[in-house]
């Protein structure tokens, strides 16, 4: 993850000084080693002034694609404290709407890809909460020792402590849980649970709990990220006067 490109910003956003030249003393070791190295970043607050230069900077040091989330989650241990922080590092609907847009990649795929985000019809998930491919991915355990078929589900029944019980049979009970699991929320069944554009959500059980300690509970957050890239992403498909213009243009010297 790059926080920043600069030794202000990356301790900006880490809190932790020194960290900004092991950063780059580790990334260049990687580098001369010929490992390959894939960079990210996340858009929030502190470092959105130097996002086009992370990009630039991710590029020039990586052949990969370059990737960045603006979507902050919560803390699992539910810190209010960090929690507030977090928010206040959050951008506005608006500043994110503005990052993809300049951002060649993401705008384009968006764009390409509108029909994958952006459905004709309400979707009807059936009230079944898990409708994502946390069966497919393997899992993970955490330091302490709690088995987690996602890394963000951190609702206490979706987990189970190893130093208990057996990896297989604690796999098996948590997936058993997790496709008899179906919501009985009416404010989930009326919205996201049929809603055309929960691609572009930030929607999953796991980060409601993380967002309002409840599984199937809509954020009011992701909700209106959501619905303001679907303006953003459906204006971007229609073709805007210049466009217009050059074409006539072309067609006519033709």
């Amino acid at each position: 993850s790059v926080y920043g490109v600069s030794q202000q910003t990356y301790e900006r956003v880490s809190g932790v000084k020194g960290s900004y030249r092991q950063f780059r003393e580790g990334l260049d070791l990687l580098i001369e080693n010929r490992i390959p190295v894939s960079l990210k970043a996340m858009a929030i607050r502190s470092n959105i002034q130097e996002i086009e230069e992370i990009a630039d900077f991710c590029s020039r040091h990586s052949n990969k694609k370059f990737r960045f989330d603006p979507f902050l989650q919560k803390r699992y241990d539910g810190d209010p404290k960090r929690n507030r922080l977090i928010e206040s590092e959050r951008l506005s609907d608006a500043e994110i709407i503005s990052v993809e847009q300049n951002n060649f990649a993401r705008k384009t795929a968006l764009v390409e890809n509108c029909e994958k985000y952006i459905f004709s019809d309400p979707v009807d998930g059936g009230g079944r909460l898990f409708t994502c491919g946390i069966l497919k991915h393997g899992f993970s355990i955490s330091y302490d020792g709690q088995l987690k078929l996602c890394p963000m589900l951190v609702h206490p029944d979706f987990m189970c402590d190893l130093k208990k019980q057996p990896l297989i049979e604690g796999y098996k009970k948590i997936a058993q849980k997790i496709v008899n699991t179906w919501s009985k929320n009416d404010k989930f069944l009326n919205t996201c649970n049929q809603c055309r554009i929960i691609n572009l959500c930030s929607f999953c059980p796991a980060n409601s709990y993380l967002e309002t300690s409840c599984l199937d509970d809509p954020a009011p957050y992701f909700c209106k990220n959501a619905n303001a890239r679907k303006d953003a992403i459906l204006s971007w498909k229609k073709p805007d006067e210049a466009s217009i213009k050059r074409s006539n243009k072309t067609i006519q010297n033709t």
